[in-house]
């Protein structure tokens, strides 16, 4: 560990904001609460598509260790339930827009097209990897005509992008192609009904302080998901691997080169000092123009579910964990539940008491729906009298597991 490391104990929590290396190896304990309080009844059986977050992983890395169930399966869990299930696989540190054009390619099969318009402005390749496809004929009449998409922590972000991409298209992409003479993506036409549902858990649509903390300890940060990564590599899990997935910089870790060369490399990329990354957008800033750039679908079903380990601590003057919560995210939810900012600057929000509950990582308020930056109504559920008869294109927040 360097010295770097050592000097703050803040800095040391913070960059366990790439939680699902660490999280998943030390917390894989049962789940006690299997309810179910909004059941709809049973009208469609288009699959669903979970979707991971920050720094997350396929089934087929991290030596099988699942990020959806660890040493169990949900995939699998949902499948035996009768709902036909899939696992999708985007970047790990990658901007939304870019995951979001990599699930596309990932469901549909074909060849990731970011974009000539993004990919000129970001000076990163237009092209990605190709893949086979989860359901290739995704958008074609039938069962997989459409999809339910469910997305965890940041996935909730990339489906919203993916979601409105489908629907709205882009007009740069298409005015690059028409000025260009360059082939056009499907996904930047738009028109596409594809998407049935969203739902989304502890996902930060209005970012999460955490990220506003570390924003300028980018390199800190990689550093340790990287050391992390190598030591699960080496020492923890069997055959286990873990891939970035960020072809399109055109960083990959090359033949004969060692882990800490290739830390080194990554470290000293320019990828880290622009806004097409997931630190951004993980932001508060990045997050408010990410919702304004990327509102609800009208046919969309969208479901968001909040999560909260913490309680209000003895002296009134910030939040502190539960008894029982992750150690590795004590540190982070202490950060979490005392930072404020009451002069924010302009078009930024005030971050008072209402951002302190947390679940270690992101704010529970954050978590509700996208509120910032965009004239969203979330419909708290739990607040009405009776259950209210679901609609598309509105925003249900469907309450908060606590000590999750």
């Amino acid at each position: 560990m360097t010295m770097a490391f050592r000097s703050s104990w803040l800095l040391v929590a913070g960059l366990i904001l790439a939680s699902g290396l660490l999280y998943l190896l030390l917390h894989d304990k049962p789940t006690t609460d299997t309810t179910v309080n909004h059941r709809p009844a049973k009208g469609n059986s288009y699959p669903i598509v979970l979707v991971h977050g920050f720094t997350g992983w396929g089934p087929d890395e991290m030596g099988g260790y699942k990020y959806w169930g660890g040493r169990k399966s949900i995939e699998d869990m949902l499948k035996e339930a009768g709902h036909p299930t899939h696992t999708a696989v985007v970047g790990t540190v990658s901007s939304n827009w870019d995951r979001a054009c990599e699930l596309y390619a990932y469901i549909k099969g074909g060849r990731v097209d970011y974009g000539a318009a993004h990919a000129s402005k970001y000076g990163h390749e237009r092209y990605g990897r190709t893949f086979p496809g989860l359901l290739p004929d995704w958008g074609q009449s039938g069962e997989h005509s459409k999809v339910h998409l469910v997305g965890h922590s940041q996935g909730g972000q990339t489906i919203r992008v993916l979601s409105y991409l489908l629907d709205q298209g882009s007009v740069a992409e298409q005015l690059a192609a028409d000025a260009g003479g360059s082939d056009l993506s499907p996904l930047f036409k738009g028109g596409h009904e594809m998407v049935h549902s969203i739902t989304t858990l502890a996902t930060p649509h209005d970012g999460t302080t955490l990220a506003l903390m570390l924003r300028d300890q980018a390199g800190l940060l990689l550093n340790w998901v990287l050391t992390l990564a190598t030591y699960i590599n080496e020492t923890h899990i069997e055959n286990s691997t873990y891939d970035f997935k960020i072809d399109q910089w055109g960083i990959s870790q090359r033949v004969g080169e060692t882990n800490e060369e290739y830390r080194e490399r990554l470290l000293q990329s320019e990828i880290w000092d622009q806004p097409d990354i997931s630190i951004w957008d993980l932001q508060p800033a990045g997050a408010i123009e990410l919702n304004r750039n990327y509102p609800s679908v009208d046919s969309v079903w969208h479901f968001s579910w909040a999560a909260d380990d913490t309680r209000l601590g003895p002296l009134k003057e910030g939040y502190i964990p539960h008894v029982g919560m992750n150690m590795a995210f004590v540190a982070t939810s202490l950060a979490l539940g005392k930072y404020l900012n009451l002069t924010p600057g302009p078009g930024m929000p005030i971050l008072d008491q209402s951002w302190w509950p947390n679940d270690g990582l992101v704010n529970s308020r954050s978590m509700r729906g996208p509120q910032l930056g965009i004239e969203t109504e979330v419909i708290n559920v739990a607040e009405l009298e009776e259950t209210p008869t679901y609609q598309p294109g509105r925003w249900y927040f469907m309450g908060t597991k606590y000590k999750w």
